[in-house]
């Protein structure tokens, strides 16, 4: 019965057990930041936008398609004779086609069909001699027009110029897309390190409750044999009591920054997680050689995506300039055309004559139109300049801003560094000064609370050079990621 009962028992606590209590499989850094970049909905909206801005991109390729074009027309026009030879009624029936191709120097070639039948009534008054010879007359004409402009649209800047805009737009977004990445490897590394440094206060909790253990065992059997007083088992009950509570408190920091690990990554928040800190340790091992702070500020600004952004901006801010200056200039055009007319009085006549060289025409035109500058396009310019000035101040503002965090990481790190050797000395230090003092203590030449104080020093130094490692480990990922040189190792292969 016994044994029954123990196995319920187990039963009982292993599904009351909370979820984080569960095994996990420990989870690196690298595992942690990709998990967030996979899960994040801002990171895949971004995605989404990058891959609209690429179809902005394609669809101005349309730009240089050809363009064909059939028409057909019938048509009566019933004439007031104004005199005696005057038309009666004329019957038109056409049908035509074209079709051209632009270019990217910004000219156009373009290849035409017509062929009409026109037939002529006349009145009876009209001699024949007058009449048209071809009635019906049958007329076909082929040709091919080239449009070059001197001025306005010439090198096609229209086409060129915005999709270069395009492009650089998508370049932005794709930086920003990788700027949005940096934010969230940095939320992550953050977390990370919050879980790393409460493993930590916990396992640190867990040992000084041990020891108060000892110490409160060891009391008791003291007093049981007379060798103490009652106070003096009292305040090792007190001290034991304390770091029960420390270790409640480490605990529920434990848990708590797992849960917002979890949240991070997008999963449920009592989803067992462990972390392994070997993977961020080799990580820190590649980070290390690139701290160099000679060059911290050129190599951030060449690396770090929010300046390539901008810069890409600038460029798409350029090419719209480009454009709209375009838009002022006057239109200055020549146009050339070279074909063939047929006319006859057979339909089959017009269309073989039409198909040779026999009728070869030759026309040479030049087009100019001016218009005064509207309302519309002085706005237009006005505000791509704007968006210009208002691009070179953003790039200003991010460099003061760029110098800041560089300024604050490599201050962090060096102050890390300084602090780091002195604490781990002083917690060997008070790891000595216990053992010395437990040695008098049993030997009946120290108090109970010269003991705890001792025990109570060497808690509080374990634990600030605990903090101190992960803080040095979390400046350095910090200044790295400043630098611009830590996402590249993160992603490399």
């Amino acid at each position: 019965m016994r044994c029954l009962d123990r196995k319920y028992g187990l039963i009982f606590l292993a599904l009351w057990m909370p979820p984080f209590l569960a095994s996990a499989e420990p989870i690196g850094l690298l595992d942690i930041i990709q998990q967030v970049w996979q899960a994040n909905p801002d990171l895949k909206i971004a995605n989404t936008d990058h891959a609209l801005a690429q179809n902005r991109t394609l669809s101005i390729e349309s730009m240089l398609d050809a363009d064909a074009s059939i028409s057909s027309m019938i048509r009566e026009d019933n004439n007031t004779p104004s005199n005696l030879f005057s038309v009666d009624k004329t019957t038109l029936a056409q049908v035509a086609g074209r079709v051209s191709q632009p270019l990217e120097d910004g000219s156009s070639l373009s290849a035409h069909i017509s062929y009409n039948r026109t037939r002529l009534r006349y009145p009876n008054t009209m001699p024949a001699t007058f009449q048209s010879a071809y009635n019906p007359a049958y007329e076909q004409e082929i040709g091919i027009s080239y449009r070059y402009p001197i001025l306005k649209g010439h090198d096609f800047p229209s086409y060129h110029q915005q999709h270069f805009a395009l492009t650089s737009e998508a370049s932005a977004l794709t930086f920003m897309r990788e700027q949005l990445k940096e934010k969230l490897a940095d939320e992550a590394i953050s977390q990370y390190f919050q879980m790393l440094a409460n493993d930590v206060s916990l396992q640190l909790a867990k040992d000084s409750v041990k020891r108060a253990n000892r110490l409160l065992q060891y009391q008791r059997e003291r007093e049981e044999m007379g060798l103490i007083e009652k106070a003096d088992r009292l305040q090792a009950e007190a001290q034991l009591a304390t770091r029960k509570v420390e270790l409640s408190k480490a605990k529920s920091d434990a848990l708590r920054s797992k849960r917002m690990m979890n949240r991070l990554m997008f999963r449920a928040s009592d989803t067992p997680i462990e972390i392994n800190p070997v993977e961020s340790d080799q990580i820190l091992e590649q980070i290390r050689p690139t701290l160099d702070t000679a060059n911290a500020f050129d190599t951030a600004r060449q690396s770090r995506p929010y300046f390539k952004a901008l810069s890409s901006r600038l460029q798409a801010s350029d090419a719209r300039m480009q454009i709209a200056n375009d838009g002022e200039k006057m239109q200055l055009d020549v146009i050339t055309e070279v074909g063939t007319r047929a006319l006859n009085q057979r339909p089959g006549g017009a269309v073989s004559q039409g198909l040779h060289a026999t009728y070869p025409y030759v026309s040479m035109q030049v087009e100019w139109s001016s218009f005064m500058p509207s309302r519309q396009e002085e706005n237009a310019i006005e505000k791509v300049e704007l968006d210009r000035q208002r691009i070179l101040q953003e790039h200003q503002q991010a460099l003061e801003t760029l110098k800041d965090e560089l300024t604050m990481a490599e201050d962090s790190v060096e102050r890390h560094y300084a602090q780091i050797s002195l604490m781990r000395k002083q917690a060997a230090i008070e790891m000595l000064k216990l053992k010395e003092e437990t040695r008098r203590y049993r030997d009946g030449r120290s108090d109970t609370a010269t003991l705890i104080r001792f025990e109570n020093e060497l808690h509080a130094a374990e634990v600030q050079k605990a903090q101190q490692e992960i803080s040095l480990q979390l400046a350095e990922y910090r200044l790295s990621l400043a630098r611009g040189t830590l996402i590249p190792i993160l992603t490399q292969p």
